[in-house]
């Protein structure tokens, strides 16, 4: 009997001290952007977006005309080249981890190119 209780005491001590750890919590990736959208003139310009993350991102931009990049204190620069194109048109920039399944998207809009007669 006492064999038994202290097989069951060790056992017991043993799953609690495992899991009890303050460095054993589950982490869970966080992302927040200021904004979901960025519209730009046909000029172009320079635009900022903040991140709140609780883990390394990655900035991606699928057009060669948009580019986004990491800045200081937790913002990315977004940078629309100027466009003489009478359509607008548009591009996305991901937020994302090379480590983690999360992604944000920002859709960015730029207005046509109206010339003056």
């Amino acid at each position: 009997m006492i064999k038994k209780i202290s097989l069951l005491s060790l056992i017991y001590y043993a799953i609690v001290a495992c899991s009890t750890g303050g460095d054993d919590k589950l982490f869970v990736p966080h992302i927040e952007i200021s904004t979901k959208s960025i519209d730009f003139e046909a000029n172009g310009g320079v635009k900022e977006i903040q991140i709140i993350s609780n883990f390394d991102y990655v900035v991606l931009s699928n057009a060669n005309w948009l580019t986004a990049e990491k800045g200081e204190n937790f913002m990315v620069k977004v940078k629309a080249e100027s466009s003489n194109a009478t359509e607008s048109r548009s591009a996305k920039i991901y937020i994302t981890s090379n480590h983690y399944s999360i992604t944000e998207t920002i859709v960015v809009s730029q207005g046509a190119y109206v010339p003056t007669i």
